[in-house]
């Protein structure tokens, strides 16, 4: 999975290597509606941001990585990753982000921190607020998914430490995965009741309990119901699998259906419009009705449409069938 954009180029609405004062503006006001310790999590798992390392991997070049870890960065990254610390994510650190989109032709921006429960969803967050300040006042960002790694750089490190093209600058004295596994260690892969071991790094006390890790002290205790709402309801209980050393995590699925239309009024850019909510909400399985073969020759030119499995059209198409239209079925689990 890689990063692609190290270099700093100017998004369009930077002028001439400075921000203009009314972006610079809306982007630092919505900024500041986060607050500095404020937790994202529900919100980027109740709105489908969470991606597994495979999907990561998928995405390939078509995927801006950004690392918001702060002192814990030291150590190893994922190759290419930006590194754009949470406490220091400003406007610079959007200007960063929506350059290396524009440079590269990204389709997603996927942020990360050591367990992307709190630092990471919570700068996802950041971007899609300043996104939609530029859009509120004419401005037109570039077109991109805003995800988060399921089980953050921990996660990763844990499954990929030992392979170069995966993890970069890797320090043993931080992780300690080398000296394990010489003596006699069997597991590094991440299980809910084993904290990240970076010295760096202490898991919040209130951290809430996730599919991938476990919660803080005082959430173990029950506080975390002061948030409203309880781990023991709405948390799904891990039932992993370890298949050749990765843990399936995801207990829910995501449905999207749709009826899209079969006019041509408007088809390239409602077509778009549809990519795009396909890619904010990334389901697992969605379900098109009124579709064309024009209509679906659109749809395929989103880069999100490219990680569905879809079902075939029926023979001949719209011109072989007894009206004019047909539903299509595409999924991105891995049973395609």
């Amino acid at each position: 999975a890689g990063l692609v954009g190290r270099a700093r180029h100017s998004f369009s609405v930077f002028v001439g290597g400075s921000m203009a004062d009314k972006p610079t503006a809306a982007i630092t006001s919505a900024l500041t509606t986060i607050e500095a310790s404020s937790d994202w999590y529900r919100w980027a798992r109740d709105g489908g941001l969470y991606v597994t390392r495979e999907e990561l991997i998928e995405l390939g070049d078509r995927a801006i990585v950004v690392d918001v870890r702060d002192d814990d960065f030291e150590g190893g990254n994922i190759v290419g990753a930006l590194h754009l610390s949470d406490g220091a994510f400003g406007v610079a650190s959007v200007q960063t982000i929506l350059s290396a989109v524009e440079r590269c032709s990204a389709s997603a921006v996927v942020f990360h921190c050591m367990e992307s429960v709190r630092r990471g969803p919570r700068c996802a967050r950041r971007l899609k607020l300043a996104m939609q300040a530029l859009r509120q006042i004419g401005c037109t960002p570039p077109n991109v998914a805003v995800l988060v790694l399921e089980g953050g750089f921990d996660g990763w490190v844990r499954r990929f430490w030992r392979e170069a093209h995966r993890v970069e600058n890797y320090k043993d004295e931080y992780y300690m995965y080398q000296e394990m596994e010489q003596a006699g260690g069997t597991s590094l892969f991440i299980t809910p009741d084993e904290p990240p071991s970076h010295p760096a790094y202490e898991r919040p006390a209130d951290q809430p309990a996730t599919p991938w890790s476990s919660a803080g002290a005082q959430a173990s205790a029950g506080e975390q119901a002061s948030a409203g709402e309880q781990a023991s309801i709405d948390e799904p209980a891990l039932s992993a699998s370890v298949a050749n050393g990765v843990t399936t995590t995801d207990p829910t699925l995501r449905l999207l259906t749709l009826n899209i239309w079969f006019s041509r009024h408007q088809l390239t850019r409602r077509m778009r419009a549809i990519g795009d909510l396909i890619a904010s909400h990334r389901p697992h399985v969605v379900a098109l009705q009124e579709v064309t073969d024009e209509h679906f020759a659109s749809l395929t030119t989103h880069p999100a449409i490219a990680a569905y499995c879809w079902s075939a059209p029926p023979p001949g198409g719209s011109a072989g069938w007894d009206c004019d239209y047909y539903t299509m079925l595409g999924t991105r689990m891995a049973e395609c």
